[in-house]
């Protein structure tokens, strides 16, 4: 008897509850599984552990390596830098000095306000200038002195009427005509009165019109029918006395029937000059006076003092002011500016544009290069002193701006400038240079240094971008800005080179910068090489330093092995500078010179990955199971690294780099993984069996750690092919079949090396006691669960991309053939471990038969009036006992599998009983009930309510053979005869639906309950079989009404002999006395008998079987006249044999030889 474990259950309540669980128990399974992974050293969990680079994953895929340049300003020593501009020519002596007094003057008559530099006096200027022109004391004091005692330059007020707004309406249809009078007037004029007292010269309420001199008059256009007139207009006006005079600018609205707008009608023609002008506003003033009632409508005035503008100029909109109680509304636009009164004002621009010129040059040389200047990025910004000096000169002289900027991209573009300059500033001037050159171009001289310094800018910009990876690293947000507005600036000077035919690009300037992309990556790459050997050697001195005898995983690191991970390092680097740090500078050049910055590093990479994988691999040479397996994972990285490159590329280029055939530099070393893989999964196999302590963890968990050890080597081989992603769709299909085909070999292995250990521990030895202990059903369960594993490899595998990925080159026959193989391979080794499974279930069944038999007999052999519930309480007991045993050990699928096979052992136990114990099952009706109804019981017990085994596998042919046998053992002859007759209607239903080789009877029927007469007209028979020398028959049919002690009274009746036919037509009709309540008796059949006639013995010919229950008139319903009903086809059917389902009743009825019912019934049925 197997031995329990835990309390006495029913197997209904089998699944309710499980064994405890011992926390002590994982700890033994993961230490097991150490065991088995050290044996050597760690193989397949060193590939399951390298991280890889896939084109898909995120950016953080990797930590890239940090060169030196990365926390630097820029990678260029710009100190170093010579010949990126040449000086502008120098000026002689001459022009020397008159740059030189130039800027003396220009500091001696500074002009406007300019409160930044307000506190900055004439000698600090002075002394700036000096020193950064290199004037000796003497030669600077001369010039002084002239300056001083020169006349000052005159002034002049630059006044731009630009527009007003919100003015009033003057006029009757809601507008006004308005125009602007403007004029420069004194603030003070000094008159002595009576008191010896000051007083203003004027009211502050007076017009122009009232004291303004003639010659400071100016007027402008009158614009009709608005509110918001626009003038752009410009008036010059000489200036006296910065500090004591203002510029009034009154709006009028014109009247066309005012005396004013009389005057400007009739003298407007006589205007042609200042003078003229004067006269102008004086007759003016003097219609004006006469009466004030026709003066055009006033709108407004601003009064400016000239102090009060700034060096800058001012533009700005100004509140219109009333004059007296007058209502104004309003703001008039102006635009205001002092400077010096030019004689010759071309000339005098061209000069002072080529002293502008000069001291910005010398300036920003002095504050850059001869201070030494550290600064990064600089913003353009001059100290205080030179940006006084060169502000004023350039509004005194009025220089145009595109003069300014001019030179100021010109003292920019120095050689100890530019490199320390943020680009931003020369983007901006380069702009406002190309933005003003239609206005009007700088002169002649200034044009040539200008296409000189353009020049130069872009030939210093090449080398910038043959040195792009150093000078702008891409991981500088910075940086990566600076080379957005260097190419921003080169665009710029291509537009403005071919506009002005200077044709500073010699060549095409995409190619030019596509040259210099991949001459600055090729740089950056032999730097990156470099950089990954010295960041190797300083790892692997790191790990020298923390464990002294550290030797590696399998002793010295290989030359090989360190060449492989240098090259793995310095992929994973490119990975991460195309995927992340060049994203934003291939917007830029994108956007610049429409180049595909992106596809051309991935070009120049890949041809350089290509060169060195296929070096690296080819001296690596061939894999061998003796090699450390070092070589084997440094590969495997380099394969996802490259794998990592060519997918991180986009897919529009994707197909045309170099790196597009990469695996197929790695096929074989593939191949000899997979071997190596092989023989090592075989060996971790066989030792984790070896160290498997085959202990029950918990009710959940019911293997051991040999098939987690197992499992988790076929989940590392199928993570490795994962990973692998083999892209060429034959290739994967080849590999995923050699990887289907080691898993598979490895489980078979498993499942044989664990049946051989039970073999080993005398699992199938005979003698002694049996018992199923834990380790019998973990062995078991281990199989159940890498079988398990098993099943799930076409999801794993994704049999199912591999297989689509054939179509296109297999057509779907090859498709499918191959999905075929891979199928075979996996059935073949499901198979195989069922098979090793069924042996150890089939041998618990042996095992246990004797026990069986021992519990079965007493169902046979206890006397007749013996209960059955006494009886089968043992055997009950048992198996509840031994299931209750085995379920707590073993997976539900193993479980049933042993129900099956003991549900097997039992029932053939049955079997024999009831084959054997014919004569006493017959003569003992009781025993056979009894029998009857334990197989019953017991088939409910396996079955446990749908807890157990379907009752389809419980009701199997066997059980319905042995339910049918013991069911006639219990029942009466009169019984087994009703049965009989039952079975052969149905046979002969079944007859009815195909041909029959013993031909057919045609019959009518029916039953007239009034009468209570069965009326049977046989018709006809066609296609009898012929039974004669003659090849004929001489047929005749003879109707019985079955069973014989349901109608006692009745007797056969036959037709007519037909001679020598084989389609006898009878037409006769027989008439049967049966009582109503006879007719629906369960058996009640008519029985027709074909017979041939012969002198000697009569030939059986075939038999049919009508129920009366089908008769018509027997349910009631009134029958027609027997003519009338519709002819029934009966199929002859052959005597019963051992094939007929009936013939189990025959045979109880043969074994009940004492009974005279029986023998006559099989009499009359001529059953021997």
């Amino acid at each position: 008897m197997i031995r329990r474990r835990g309390r006495s259950q029913s197997i209904y309540h089998i699944v309710e509850k499980d064994a405890d669980v011992d926390e002590d128990e994982h700890i033994d399974i993961q230490e097991s599984s150490e065991k088995v992974a050290a044996m050597d050293g760690k193989f397949f969990e060193q590939f399951i552990a390298l991280r890889f680079a896939d084109g898909e994953a995120g950016q953080d895929t990797f930590k890239p390596i940090q060169d030196s340049s990365a926390n630097n300003n820029s990678a260029i020593d710009f100190t170093q830098c010579r010949g990126i501009y040449k000086d502008i020519s120098r000026p002689t002596h001459k022009e020397a000095e008159f740059f030189y007094k130039s800027a003396l003057i220009t500091i001696n008559q500074r002009l406007g306000v300019n409160y930044e530099m307000k506190d900055l006096p004439n000698a600090q200027l002075f002394k700036y200038a000096q020193e950064t022109l290199n004037v000796n004391p003497q030669e600077h004091e001369a010039l002084l002195e002239r300056v001083s005692n020169s006349l000052p330059p005159a002034l002049i007020m630059v006044v731009d009427v630009i527009s007003a707004k919100g003015l009033l309406a003057k006029d009757s249809n809601g507008l006004s005509d308005p125009f602007c009078v403007l004029g420069i007037v004194a603030l003070w004029r000094e008159n002595t009165s009576e008191g010896g007292k000051h007083k203003m010269s004027h009211s502050r309420h007076d017009l122009l019109l009232d004291h303004a001199s003639k010659d400071s008059l100016c007027v402008t256009e009158v614009k009709e029918k608005t509110l918001c007139p626009t003038w752009r207009e410009q008036f010059r006006f000489d200036v006296g006395d910065v500090n004591n005079e203002q510029l009034q600018v009154e709006v009028w609205d014109h009247d066309e029937d005012s005396s004013v707008g009389q005057l400007i009608k009739k003298n407007a023609g006589d205007v042609s000059n200042l003078k003229g002008m004067g006269r102008f506003f004086k007759e003016i003033a003097q219609s004006a006076k006469k009466d004030g009632k026709n003066l055009d409508d006033f709108l407004g005035w601003v009064t400016i003092p000239l102090n009060t503008i700034s060096s800058q100029g001012l533009e700005c909109s100004f509140p219109l002011q009333s004059r007296g109680k007058s209502k104004v509304e309003g703001e008039l636009k102006l635009k205001l500016q002092l400077a010096l009164k030019k004689d010759a004002p071309k000339a005098s621009t061209e000069a002072m544009g080529a002293t502008h010129q000069y001291l910005w040059y010398n300036f920003t040389h002095h504050e850059v290069c001869d201070n030494a200047m550290t600064e990064y990025r600089w913003s353009g910004q001059l100290p205080p002193a030179p940006r006084a000096v060169l502000h004023q000169l350039a509004q005194q002289q009025q220089l145009p701006e595109i003069y300014q900027l001019a030179s100021q991209w010109i003292a920019y573009s120095q050689q100890c400038v530019l490199p320390r300059l943020d680009l931003n500033v020369m983007l901006s001037i380069i702009t406002g240079i190309t933005n003003l050159w239609d206005k009007g171009p700088p002169d002649e001289q200034m044009v040539t240094y200008l296409h000189k310094s353009c020049s130069e800018f872009v030939e210093h910009s090449m080398r910038m971008l043959q040195k792009q990876h150093e000078a702008f690293p891409f991981r500088d947000t910075q940086a990566v800005l600076q080379l957005h507005l260097l190419l921003r600036c080169m665009v710029l000077i291509k537009q403005l080179s071919e506009k002005l035919s200077w044709g500073i690009f010699k060549e095409n300037v995409k190619d030019l910068i596509t040259d210099a992309i991949k001459t600055s990556t090729k740089d950056w790459c032999e730097k990156q090489i470099l950089l990954c050997e010295e960041v190797h050697e300083a790892k692997k001195n790191i790990l020298f330093q923390d464990d002294e005898d550290f030797e590696g995983d399998d002793g010295e690191e290989t030359e090989e092995s360190k060449k492989v991970a240098i090259l793995v390092n310095l992929i994973e680097n490119m990975i991460n500078h195309v995927k992340v740090q060049i994203r934003q500078p291939s917007i830029i050049y994108k956007k610049a010179f429409d180049i595909d910055f992106t596809m051309l590093i991935h070009t120049e990479l890949a041809d350089k990955i290509m060169a060195e994988i296929k070096d690296v691999v080819s001296r690596v040479g061939k894999l061998s199971r003796n090699d450390s397996h070092q070589t084997a994972i440094a590969l495997f990285s380099l394969f996802l690294a490259v794998r990592g490159f060519h997918t991180a590329a986009d897919r529009s280029y994707r197909s045309d780099l170099e790196t597009k055939n990469y695996h197929m530099v790695f096929k074989k070393s593939v191949e000899q993984w997979f071997e190596l893989a092989r023989s090592k999964a075989r060996a971790r196999i066989q030792k984790a069996v070896e160290v498997d302590e085959v202990r029950l963890v918990d009710s959940m968990v019911k293997h051991s750690s040999s098939a987690v050890d197992a499992t988790t080597t076929f989940v590392q081989i199928k993570e490795f092919w994962t990973k692998l992603n083999w892209p060429d769709k034959n290739g994967a299909y080849v590999f995923v079949a050699k990887v289907t085909d080691d898993i598979r070999q490895g489980a078979v292995d498993y499942a044989n090396i664990i049946h051989r250990k039970l073999n080993e521990n005398k699992f199938y030895d005979d003698e002694g006691r049996f018992d199923v202990t834990d380790q019998l059903c973990i062995a078991v369960n281990n199989i159940e669960q890498v079988r398990r594993y098993l099943s799930s490899l076409p999801v794993q595998l994704d049999f199912e991309r591999v297989l689509d990925g054939l179509l296109i080159e297999h057509g779907s026959v090859g498709s499918e053939q191959c999905g075929l193989t891979l199928h075979t391979m996996l059935a073949s080794a499901d198979e195989d471990m069922l098979n090793v499974i069924g042996k150890v279930v089939r041998h618990v069944g042996q095992k246990m038969e004797p026990d069986f038999r021992k519990y079965t007999a007493p169902l046979m052999s206890a006397p007749p009036e013996s209960n059955l519930d006494d009886v089968i309480t043992p055997l009950m007991e048992y198996l509840d006992s031994n299931l209750i045993t085995l379920h707590s050990c073993l997976l539900k699928a193993n479980f049933q599998r042993i129900l099956e096979e003991l549900w097997l052992v039992v029932l053939n136990i049955l079997k024999e009983m009831v084959n054997s114990g014919y004569k006493t099952l017959n003569q003992h009706p009781l025993i056979g009930q009894r029998m009857h109804d334990a197989y019953d019981v017991i088939g409910n017990f396996f079955h446990a309510e749908g807890k157990g085994l379907p009752m389809k596998v419980i009701e199997c042919q066997a059980f319905k053979e042995a339910m049918g046998k013991l069911g006639k053992f219990g029942t009466s002859t009169k019984r087994l005869i009703e049965d009989y007759l039952m079975a052969r209607g149905m046979q002969q239903e079944a007859a009815n639906q195909s041909d029959s080789p013993l031909g057919t009877l045609t019959i009518k029927c029916n039953y007239k309950q009034s009468q209570q007469k069965l009326r049977v007209r046989v018709m006809n028979a066609t296609q009898i079989r012929p039974m004669d020398d003659n090849g004929l028959s001489d047929p005749y049919v003879i109707v019985y009404l079955q069973p014989h002690h349901v109608f006692p009274q009745t007797h056969f009746q036959k037709t007519q002999v037909i001679k020598k036919t084989l389609h006898p037509l009878f037409d006769e009709t027989f008439e049967f006395n049966v009582p109503n309540n006879q007719v629906l008796s369960y058996g009640a059949t008519v029985h027709f008998v074909l017979m041939d006639y012969d002198f000697l013995k009569n030939d059986f010919g075939g038999e049919a079987y009508l129920q009366i229950n089908d008769v018509p008139g027997v349910h009631g319903k009134k029958s027609k006249n027997l003519g009338e009903e519709s002819p029934i086809l009966l199929h002859l059917l052959p005597g019963v044999t051992k094939e007929d389902e009936a013939w189990m009743y025959v045979q109880t009825l043969k074994e009940r030889s004492s009974d005279k019912e029986a023998a006559e019934f099989l009499k009359l049925h001529k059953i021997k």
